[in-house]
């Protein structure tokens, strides 16, 4: 009888939040991402991921950031609260010369987003190094909209020296 009534009031409470995260707030999210990656001044990369909702209930919350590396079956954590996503931003922003956004969906039906990117390598914008990567990266929001979950599906590299390259995914033995 409580189990019952619990998972009834957690399912009543959900579904009344969820409607709250709206398809503009969960593609603001997105813009607000490849915004944070793409400031130059000193400082600005920091505020502005300050504006990415890491972690849900809130930034001392989960946060899982995993990264996905052609084709691997198990991913490697990057973040696991809301404050470790918010660092890794700010660090991995370091090594970015160049972040593009693209091909931004919302899905609501289950309250993911997902962005195409490619990333250049290098020393912030001041050092590019020419190597590319490629990603997926699928931002799950919670009913709050805060981000319990990023996942970053990447093509580690597809482009050095301008030449685009097809790297092997792994073997089908490795994938089963």
């Amino acid at each position: 009888m409580l189990a019952s009534y619990l998972l009834t009031t957690i399912t009543a409470f959900a579904s009344c939040i969820s409607a709250a995260c709206t398809t503009a707030e969960r593609l603001t999210d997105l813009s607000s991402v490849i915004f944070a990656y793409n400031q130059d001044a000193a400082g600005a990369t920091a505020e502005a991921f300050k504006k990415v909702p890491f972690g849900a209930p809130d930034i001392n919350g989960v946060g899982l950031i995993t990264i996905f590396a052609n084709g691997a079956p198990v991913g490697v954590p990057a973040a696991l609260t809301g404050n470790g996503g918010y660092a890794f931003g700010v660090a991995s922003r370091q090594l970015f010369s160049s972040v593009t956004g693209m091909g931004f969906v919302d899905f609501p039906a289950n309250g993911t987003s997902a962005l195409q990117t490619n990333v250049t390598l290098g020393v912030r914008s001041e050092v590019p190094v020419p190597v590319t990567f490629f990603a997926t990266v699928y931002l799950d929001h919670a009913a709050n909209c805060r981000l319990p979950s990023i996942r970053a599906i990447a093509t580690i590299p597809t482009e050095v020296v301008g030449l685009v390259i097809h790297p092997p995914g792994l073997p089908n033995a490795f994938k089963e």
